[in-house]
């Protein structure tokens, strides 16, 4: 298992810059509550954290097990990117963000993998499980036994999309660890790093919540979304010149400022 260690936690008060007029203006950020975590991806060392090993409902960052699993699945020869995948009667439905699948449709992997990543896409998160599984709760059952043999003995999974369930809960150290699984496969960081693209013929455009994809260019990844019941998630990774990964992961943030302002300011901390 490896050794991770503590440096001294952030300053409930993080400073957060915005450029305004040219100037960069600095403000406060209560850090009081929610979680963090800055994580070096190579080792697993914590550098950073606050309540990180407290249990909560990530909302629909939950999607990044589903495209581990997917990951897995074609890095294995299961099913390629050019696979075409039609649509299971679990589409059906979905609310939150879809991308309009009706049953029997067809897409391939690649876009159902942009609409999962870029648009967060239901429909498309639970027609890979379909795919991959057979059924939505053979998937489940995957993604929990995934997490186990991951040693995250603090996240239970109830949906490929992160449907809300009160029984369902991650902490931030173990979706930290969930990113750094993702960042050894490489087919994936291209849509990562997008923050606008199209499917269905060009007819559906997805946009990315995580406004890092366009704005940070030291980004890799990960996902950002925010429900009720969660608050505001982000799980940002980002690379720095000599090819190191740090990982940051905000949960229960209670606003989209404050999220992507803490995610950034730990990656930049780590580098």
């Amino acid at each position: 298992m490896l050794k991770s260690f503590r440096l001294k936690k952030l300053i409930s008060c993080i400073s957060a810059a915005v450029i305004v007029a040219g100037q960069v203006k600095m403000f406060p950020v209560d850090a009081s509550d929610y979680s963090y975590i800055l994580m070096e991806a190579g080792t697993g060392t914590v550098l950073e954290e606050q309540n990180a090993y407290t249990e909560r409902n990530a909302g629909y960052l939950s999607k990044l097990m589903t495209l581990l699993l997917a990951a897995e699945d074609i890095e294995t020869g299961k099913y390629s990117l050019q696979t075409e995948i039609k649509a299971p009667q679990a589409v059906s439905g979905l609310k939150g963000s879809v991308v309009w699948l009706e049953p029997g449709d067809s897409m391939s992997t690649e876009e159902l993998l942009k609409s999962v990543i870029i648009g967060n896409a239901n429909d498309a998160a639970a027609a890979l499980a379909v795919h991959s599984e057979q059924s939505v709760e053979n998937f489940v059952s995957r993604m929990n036994a995934e997490a186990f043999d991951m040693g995250l003995r603090n996240t239970s999974f109830y949906s490929p999309q992160g449907n809300f369930d009160e029984r369902e809960h991650t902490t931030a150290y173990d979706m930290a660890k969930i990113c750094a699984e993702l960042t050894e496969y490489d087919i994936l960081e291209s849509y990562f790093k997008t923050w606008r693209d199209f499917v269905k013929n060009e007819t559906v455009e997805l946009v990315n919540e995580n406004t890092l994809s366009r704005t940070y260019d030291r980004h890799i990844g990960f996902k950002a979304s925010h429900s009720d019941e969660s608050g505001y998630c982000v799980a940002e990774g980002a690379r720095s010149e000599d090819g190191t990964t740090y990982i940051a992961v905000v949960l229960g943030a209670p606003d989209e400022e404050t999220a992507l302002t803490t995610a950034k300011n730990l990656v930049k901390k780590g580098f």
